[in-house]
């Protein structure tokens, strides 16, 4: 992975401080008991119930209102301000934690997304949290809601582009410690002797210095599986892609895009 630039850590700090959900003035209205079935009182609900710091209640009447009307845009974002805080994320630790990493000279063996970080205990808790945190927001992103977030709302895309990137990174920490995640270089004895080797045409279009997952021991994780990562990773950039093009900070977003564009998760027969 190509090392981090300190503007580039500068404008993750920014952008980050920026979205993960906690600059949306949502919290006014009135309170209710979260018996409504209009998602409108609902929503209302959940914001008195996150400016009372009741996430676990936040979180269920945003479910609600989401429930009586899946296309509620604000309900969704809701959701998932109130699922994180229920899970006692915290922003600084997070930021602190990115940016020590990316200091780090052993890029090869980067622990991105760890789960008490996310309040999580495990792995499988943590891609379970991430998976519900996207398929909340990814409705806004694919225009299916309605609301005061659109499509290619801000907050919403730099949100869920980082949710795959970190859910990405999780699922590759649970990979069979047969395998390792290395940075390799195009034209290196390494990726020559490659077995089965990179296609030319995949070659072609990574970056000179590229992350692959070197086979160690005869076996490769399923096709479907790894499919599905790059599925994901590549969804992950298109969020950010339009997080980006929406955005006056656009150069900003896209240092986070160059971070992780050389992650390349393919399956060969």
């Amino acid at each position: 992975m190509q090392s981090i630039t300190s503007l580039a850590r500068q404008s993750f700090l920014f952008l980050i401080l920026l979205g993960m959900l906690n600059g949306c003035n949502l919290f006014s209205g009135m309170h209710h008991d979260g018996v409504e079935t209009n998602s409108h009182v609902l929503v209302a609900d959940g914001k008195a119930a996150l400016i009372r710091g009741d996430y676990a209640n936040a979180t269920e009447y945003f479910r609600l209102a989401i429930k009586h009307n899946p296309r509620d845009s604000e309900a969704r974002v809701g959701y998932a301000e109130a699922y994180l805080k229920a899970h006692g994320f915290s922003l600084g630790n997070f930021i602190n934690s990115f940016i020590s990493k990316m200091d780090d000279e052993d890029q090869e063996n980067l622990e991105l997304a760890v789960p008490t970080e996310w309040g999580c205990a495990d792995y499988d808790e943590l891609i379970g949290l991430l998976s519900t945190l996207i398929d909340t927001l990814d409705p806004i992103a694919l225009g299916q809601t309605e609301g005061p977030y659109r499509y290619n709302d801000l907050n919403v895309n730099i949100n869920a582009g980082i949710f795959y990137i970190m859910k990405i990174a999780g699922r590759i920490q649970t990979i069979s410690t047969e395998f390792e995640i290395k940075t390799l270089t195009k034209g290196s004895t390494e990726v020559n002797n490659l077995n089965p080797p990179i296609p030319p045409a995949v070659l072609a279009e990574l970056p000179d210095e590229f992350m692959w997952i070197v086979d160690s021991g005869g076996n490769q994780p399923s096709a479907d599986f790894l499919t599905q990562m790059q599925s994901d990773i590549d969804t992950g950039l298109a969020r950010l892609q339009t997080a980006a093009d929406n955005s006056s900070s656009k150069e900003m977003i896209e240092d986070i895009i160059d971070m992780f564009d050389d992650w390349q998760i393919l399956a060969y027969q």
